[in-house]
């Protein structure tokens, strides 16, 4: 795979979206050379694939109406949006590979040890009343059973080694899989949220891959003190299995060839 890649010049999400999208590419096998690529939306990023002009979606709220010439990758695909030019692709996980293959290998999530509820989420943007009144619920709920001080990131990541579960309040929107909750499922830990309906590359949901609450977390303290050490672990290996599936790079690059031969084909 031959890719011509936007460079950065001075792009507002280049180091997050952007970034993520390359790190996938170079490391899932494909040829990358950067060049200016200009685009008319800040969450939009334009690429040339094999000869194929191609579309990234990464914007968190609702499918940008892209020209139907050209197929789009979407971050954040919901199972209700089908559109026959429109693929879904996993959203920002993480950047350096290497060190992931590392950290999965080190990290070793088990419920049984540990009685630890954690909501290490910064309040901001869309989620701050959200996030805020969760808190306060969980803090009442669980006291000093609750972990809730911000971490530095590999800290947050090796964090799921001493947790039972973690409550997840997503971003933009109550029903988006949030970044932070992507990366403990993807290191195999049970993770609490109202519904995601999001559709993952393959055409894979997440059902079953983590603990689903109300959209108004009126059920929150019921839904955790509910569930028993063995459905967490479970439900933590197929997040992790959904995660090894549907977004390491090998298979979003293996993902992406796939959509642009259906593409093709229509």
């Amino acid at each position: 795979m031959n890719v011509l890649f936007p460079a950065n010049t001075g792009q507002r999400y280049y180091d997050i979206h952007f970034r993520s999208v390359l790190e996938v590419l170079r490391h899932g096998g494909a040829h990358v050379e950067l060049e200016e690529i200009p685009s008319e939306s800040e969450t939009l990023i334009i690429v040339n694939i094999d000869g194929q002009w191609t579309l990234f979606d990464c914007s968190d709220a609702g499918l940008w109406r892209s020209d139907s010439r050209f197929p789009v990758f979407k971050f954040h695909h919901r199972t209700d949006e089908r559109y026959a030019n429109v693929f879904p692709f996993a959203p920002v996980s993480f950047f350096n590979w290497v060190g992931f293959g590392c950290l999965r290998a080190e990290v070793a999530y088990d419920p049984a040890r540990a009685m630890t509820i954690a909501m290490r989420q910064r309040p901001y943007g869309n989620a701050v009343e959200r996030r805020n009144a969760v808190l306060a619920q969980l803090r009442a709920a669980f006291t000093d059973r609750l972990a809730c001080d911000l971490l530095p990131q590999p800290a947050f990541w090796r964090n799921v080694s001493s947790i039972r579960l973690a409550v997840c309040v997503p971003g933009q929107n109550n029903n988006m899989l949030d970044r932070g909750q992507y990366q403990y499922m993807a290191l195999g830990a049970a993770t609490v949220s109202p519904y995601l309906p999001e559709l993952l590359p393959f055409d894979a949901t997440l059902d079953g891959c983590y603990i689903p609450c109300r959209d108004d977390y009126a059920d929150l303290t019921a839904v955790i003190d509910g569930i028993d050490d063995e459905a967490l672990l479970a439900t933590g290996r197929r997040a992790a299995d959904l995660f090894q599936r549907t977004s390491m790079p090998d298979r979003l690059v293996e993902w992406v060839d796939r959509c642009l031969a259906r593409y093709r084909a229509l």
